[in-house]
């Protein structure tokens, strides 16, 4: 209030000094007031504005909101029948909105299309044994269906067995490799394997130690499987299963540094058939490891160290009295 009416007497009083040609007593205190423009609006201290009239127009302005494309209010329109409502809504370009609809990604399927079944005796038995050639002569007959899907998946991509095969051995390879330190290896991890296999290779490791390393090939990796399946509304997946037979390094350590299962100089002869899947309608989609055929060889019930707490001593010597009396 006092530096706008330093303003005030600043302007009057220069007024008088050009009229009557003295300077007068007041004009040296006002040498540090700010000059005022003859375009800029003069600032008062309360914040109204400078002019009173139409005031209650303004404050009308603030709060009312002009409407002037003919739509309802919102108030309305919630208390409108649902037939009226769609109405509005298409008249004015009103996208309707549910909220039980929302948008789903698929990236992969939930399960293996059809599992193969490998020949009794792979990797171990001759090929001179009937079950074995029984078992050959059913992939033969199979084989017209893995050509209708290689054709599928022609439609989309180029593709060829052998060096699908080849490729597939290096996804293979950098996934088990990833798995050596699963915490910092996520991101690139969901890269080679599709979010239906990652919970099942990853389970069990956040607090263990895994040593691997890959060998050599005992046998070139093999296209044994092709299948297509149809989604609706997702399009095609394209499911390819691979036969590696390689030799490998395995050790998996408890979070104390025990061995618990494999070793790190025993070299093994491992016999694995991987299931690779990709979403071929999709442009930007990958070959991912998408899950594992068992074989019936195979014990999966193998021995794991249990870890615990190492009990105190005092502890110890109370069992130790404990047989000793009911002995």
């Amino acid at each position: 209030m006092a530096l706008s009416m330093l303003r005030f007497t600043r302007v009057k009083l220069v007024t008088q000094v050009t009229q009557k040609g003295e300077l007068p007593w007041v004009l040296p205190l006002l040498k540090n007031v700010p000059k005022i423009n003859e375009n800029q609006q003069a600032g008062y201290p309360t914040g109204k504005h400078y002019n009173p009239l139409y005031r209650r127009e303004r404050r009308e302005k603030m709060f009312t909101e002009i409407n002037d494309s003919g739509m309802p209010s919102e108030k309305e329109m919630k208390n409108m029948p649902y037939d009226e409502l769609r109405k509005i809504q298409k008249k004015f370009g009103i996208k309707k909105v549910n909220p039980y609809d929302k948008n789903i990604s698929m990236t992969c399927t939930l399960e293996v299309v059809e599992k193969y079944k490998p020949p009794e005796g792979d990797g171990k038995s001759s090929l001179l044994s009937a079950q074995r050639a029984k078992d050959e002569l059913n992939d033969v007959k199979g084989k017209s269906q893995s050509l209708l899907a290689v054709r599928k998946i022609k439609k989309y991509e180029e593709f060829d067995s052998k060096s699908f095969a080849s490729f597939a051995q290096e996804i293979y390879i950098q996934a088990y490799s990833l798995l050596q330190d699963v915490k910092h290896n996520k991101k690139r991890l969901l890269e080679l394997v599709t979010e239906k296999a990652y919970p099942e290779i990853t389970t069990g490791l956040l607090y263990k130690t895994l040593h691997w390393e890959f060998m050599e090939t005992v046998q070139p990796p093999k296209v044994v499987l092709v299948r297509v399946m149809e989604i609706p509304q997702f399009g095609e997946f394209a499911q390819i299963t691979v036969r590696f037979h390689t030799k490998q390094k395995l050790a998996l350590y408890d979070r104390f540094g025990r061995l618990m299962f494999g070793s790190d100089e025993l070299t093994k002869d491992v016999l694995e058939y991987i299931v690779f899947e990709k979403h071929i309608v999709n442009l930007y989609g990958l070959w991912r490891i998408h899950g594992k055929i068992p074989l019936e060889m195979e014990d999966s019930n193998f021995p794991i160290v249990n870890t615990g707490k190492k009990p105190a001593e005092d502890v110890l010597e109370e069992e130790s009295e404990l047989e000793e009396s009911t002995t």
